[in-house]
């Protein structure tokens, strides 16, 4: 093509070639991008690279378009993929079926006559083999077994078992199945007949007759203010007000003159504990910190309600809360507990029941009542044993010599933070029977042999022997209630220590009282452990061995376990709530029941110190139907 500017100034002759002007160059140039632009298509490419913000109208339209194009042409691409695998899977299906089939029955004939004595494990590859052969996930069936070890590792930790089973190595029950099993029972405020029926179902695996006697341990647990409106079905309910039943609402009613609801601020937990190791929580209450007459209602209901199932309660065990002592006291009128072993009548089989207090309580009372005990006119304590005082400083002053003279301490366990105590740190049991034990009043001892040959003064040395003294009959009660062996009998020779540290207990208080008859009673209590230590502890050592008494009555083959024997029981189910629903809050009720099913589900329905088998233990409760909740 023949280029020539209207500005042009030269003109050549037909036979030049390449010469020309600049005008006429510029021409020639700006000619060829113009020629040379690309297609729509092109520029249609190019959009994708171009912010939709700089587009225009015209662009933004085209672009949506192609981006529909596309969309279609994935499906179809898809599609097709799909279609040419099934026709593969089906064509090799038809094929090799038959020798599949044949490959799988041999290894298993195999398998079954190696692990013919293997239950379990013969119930897991033909778990697995059933659920090869189905057609889906809707045709497969489980066995109780695998359900059970599913559920129990499902409400310990959801994504561990989904990252299992998404791993492809095992085929196993879908979340939704478990859940649908966590959920089919219901957990109420109060008695629920469906958990009664799941706890008579989980003591005919394991339990004896012996086993079916034990005693209840109830505590309670702060919970947060809020009400909550829950659907089940066409009923809508306000969820979160106290429900202590219809007979302790109408006793109030009576008793204030007006009905009125409460929002709850704590839920009352109980827990069956068997002599055998059973244990099942089988109700709990929304409360506003119970008192001690709801108390006596609703527990001897328990009592009854128990009975149904076959369970005997021979006892009651809880903390040295005033409503739960109140609650005692109530059983024997005028009467000294003590003296009547802390033994009343049950009210609904009219046998004998016993009424005993947690021992890690107490250890921890005991601690507490010697962190109060000083020469300081504003201490609460000034405790007084034969001619010594039991004092605080006693304790930091032999933990200082230990860690000062010896290259290796005699009291390893024992830290700044047994004596340095925080509220926190009060709660903690082992921080309390480290300074009660064996070992401590063997630091003691040394201690007192050490101030003894280096001329301390002879008030001090009365101190150390009184604190001594009074560690010699802690740490037998310690070791007591640690020792994992069983009573089998009443003449053990446990028992009898625990005898002499209770009349050693009493001996102690009524010294104090003959030895200083023209004090005041309030200066008498200042050199005493409190009214309520004392209290708590003559149930703690007369209790537990009445426990034994009566328990090997009923049953020649039954034994106690001291260690078990607490509230713990009932502290590790709270410390779990806290921790399903955050560590640094407390529930509110709404999720404390629906929580408590994961807590069964997630443990053992009886101690690891027996010998049945693990799987057998694993709690698991089929209804006539599932229902999703």
């Amino acid at each position: 093509m023949k280029h020539r500017s209207v500005g042009c100034s030269m003109i050549l002759s037909m036979g030049v070639n390449n010469k020309m002007c600049k005008e006429c160059a510029t021409l020639k140039h700006n000619s060829g991008r113009s020629l040379s632009k690309p297609t729509k298509e092109v520029s249609l490419n190019s959009l994708k690279h171009k912010r939709e913000s700089y587009m225009n109208r015209e662009e933004l339209l085209a672009k949506l378009d192609q981006e529909r194009k596309s969309k279609k042409n994935a499906k179809r691409r898809e599609e097709t993929l799909r279609m040419k695998l099934q026709s593969e899977f089906q064509k090799f299906s038809i094929e090799d079926d038959r020798d599949f089939r044949i490959i799988f029955d041999a290894v298993s004939s195999d398998i079954t006559d190696k692990w013919k004595d293997q239950e379990d494990m013969m119930i897991l590859w033909d778990s697995q083999r059933k659920a090869l052969q189905s057609k889906g996930p809707s045709g497969r069936r489980w066995h109780p077994k695998v359900i059970r070890v599913c559920l129990s590792t499902w409400t310990r930790s959801p994504k561990a078992y989904e990252t299992l089973r998404k791993s492809g190595m095992l085929i196993l029950p879908s979340g939704r199945l478990l859940k649908m099993y966590k959920n089919s029972v219901s957990q109420k405020a109060g008695f629920n007949d469906d958990v009664l029926e799941w706890m008579v179902a989980e003591a005919k695996k394991t339990l004896g007759p012996e086993g079916y006697d034990g005693g209840i341990i109830f505590d309670e647990m702060q919970i947060q203010e809020d009400l909550q409106l829950q659907h089940e079905g066409d009923e809508t309910k306000l969820i979160g007000l106290v429900d202590l039943g219809d007979e302790s609402d109408h006793m109030k009613t009576v008793i204030a003159g007006i009905d009125k609801a409460q929002i709850a601020s704590h839920v009352l937990q109980m827990v069956f504990l068997g002599n055998s190791g059973f244990r099942f929580p089988f109700a709990h209450f929304p409360t506003h910190e119970v008192d001690a007459p709801s108390l006596y209602i609703v527990f001897w209901q328990a009592v009854k309600w128990l009975k149904r199932g076959g369970f005997h309660a021979l006892y009651a065990c809880c903390d040295g809360g005033q409503a739960n002592r109140s609650f005692i006291r109530m059983h024997f009128k005028e009467k000294d507990p003590i003296k009547e072993q802390f033994t009343t009548r049950n009210l609904v089989t009219r046998e004998p029941f016993v009424f005993f207090m947690d021992p890690w309580h107490n250890f921890k009372k005991l601690r507490n009542g010697i962190e109060k005990s000083s020469v300081s006119d504003r201490s609460t304590r000034y405790l007084k044993l034969g001619d010594g005082h039991i004092l605080w400083s006693t304790w930091k002053a032999a933990y200082h010599f230990d860690q000062n003279t010896h290259s290796l301490p005699i009291h390893q366990r024992l830290k700044p933070e047994h004596l340095d105590l925080t509220p926190a740190l009060r709660m903690r049991n082992h921080l309390a029977t480290d300074l009660l034990d064996k070992t401590m009043l063997y630091l003691m001892t040394a201690y007192q042999h050490h101030i003894s040959i280096s001329g301390a003064s002879a008030g001090h040395l009365e101190n150390v022997k009184a604190a001594a003294e009074f560690l010699t009959h802690t740490s037998t009660m310690v070791e007591t209630f640690s020792d994992p062996r069983r009573f089998v009998s009443v003449t053990d020779e446990r028992l009898m220590a625990n005898d002499r540290c209770l009349e050693w207990l009493l001996q102690w208080e009524r010294n104090v009282k003959e030895s200083n008859p023209q004090l005041n009673s309030a200066a008498v209590n200042r050199m005493l452990l409190s009214d309520k230590t004392r209290f708590d502890l003559c149930s703690m050592l007369v209790g537990f061995k009445q426990i034994v008494k009566i328990s090997l009555d009923r049953h020649v083959r039954a034994s106690v376990s001291a260690l078990r024997t607490n509230s713990n029981l009932v502290e590790n189910i709270f410390c779990q709530q806290r921790g399903m629903n955050g560590q640094n809050d407390n529930p509110r009720y709404t999720q404390y029941g629906p929580a408590i099913n994961a807590i069964c589900l997630g443990q053992t329905t009886v101690t690891s110190k027996n010998n049945t088998g693990y799987i057998d233990q694993l709690p698991f409760f089929k209804p006539g139907r599932l229902c999703p909740k």
